[in-house]
This record gives C-alpha cells, sequence and structure tokens, in this order.
C-alpha cells in the first residue's frame, strides 16, 4: 500500500510538474491561442480541485507515517507548509467565487497580493520539504499546482 501511495504521488508531482510549464509556455506565447486558452483553463481548474485533495493527503500521511519518527520542529515545518497552502487556496478561491457572484472585474486580489501569494507558494514548498515520504510529494504537487493556478489566472 505505501508503495501505491508513492507511486501515486509521484504521479501528482509529474502532473503539476507539466501544469507549471505549460502554464510558462503559455504566458511566454510559445503555444497557439488555441492551446494557450486550454492550458490555463486546465490549470485553474486543477487548481481549484486537486489542490485541496492533495493538501488532505499531505495532512494525513503527515499525521500517519511521519509525526512518530521526525522530530518536533520538521513536524513544525511540515505543519506549516500545509497550513500555508491551505490559506493560499482558500483566499484565491474566495476571490474567484466572489468574482463569480458580484461580476465585476476588481477583486481584492491585487496585482501585490497576487505577487504576495505566489511568493508564499514557494515558501510553501520549501517548508513541504523537511516531511517524509509521499507527505512530502504531494506537499510539493499541491504548492506546483498552487503556483500554476495563481499563475494561470493572471490575464495580460
Amino acid at each position: 500500500m505505501a508503495f501505491l501511495t508513492l507511486r501515486s504521488s509521484r504521479a501528482a508531482v509529474a502532473v503539476s510538474t507539466a501544469t507549471a510549464i505549460g502554464v510558462t509556455l503559455s504566458q511566454q506565447r510559445r503555444l497557439p491561442e488555441g492551446a494557450s486558452t486550454i492550458v490555463l483553463a486546465l490549470a485553474e481548474l486543477m487548481g481549484l480541485v486537486a489542490v485541496p485533495v492533495l493538501i488532505a493527503l499531505a495532512f494525513r500521511d503527515r499525521l500517519k507515517t511521519t509525526c512518530a519518527h521526525l522530530p518536533t520542529w520538521r513536524k513544525g515545518l511540515g505543519l506549516s507548509s500545509v497550513v500555508l497552502l491551505l490559506l493560499i487556496w482558500l483566499s484565491f478561491t474566495g476571490e474567484e467565487i466572489l468574482y463569480i457572484l458580484h461580476h465585476n472585474s476588481a477583486g481584492f486580489l491585487t496585482p501585490t497580493g497576487m505577487t504576495v501569494l505566489l511568493r508564499c507558494t514557494w515558501v510553501a514548498a520549501a517548508l513541504a520539504l523537511p516531511l517524509r515520504g509521499s507527505a512530502r510529494l504531494q506537499g510539493l504537487a499541491a504548492a506546483l499546482l498552487t503556483w500554476a493556478c495563481l499563475e494561470a489566472s493572471v490575464r495580460f
């Protein structure tokens, strides 16, 4: 069972890495217009749907496997990563819901606020490194997908 979880976690990292690369290529205008629209829409959808699942799985695996073996400081950093990713996802999702409900283009996430969320995503990825096993991979995959979702929502 542990091998299956580790393999699926590696698949999640591969998919999130591919999504981040696709978003980067799309924003650099290296993809055709139709493909770029599809990549950005899929990145936003995957970020809104898959990130909370990965966060929950990382938290569950952190509780099951790593709490007994890790020192306190590593457990704290891992928990900080999970909480920070959840807060980033909640703030972005809340902004998207408000945008849909009020149909205006001015959300509460200014360019500066979006920059802070993007930087915090990288901090959360770094904080996930002290975790062990599949919790680390799921935390990194959630951070990459969150970053791709945030980047895909930026419109020029």
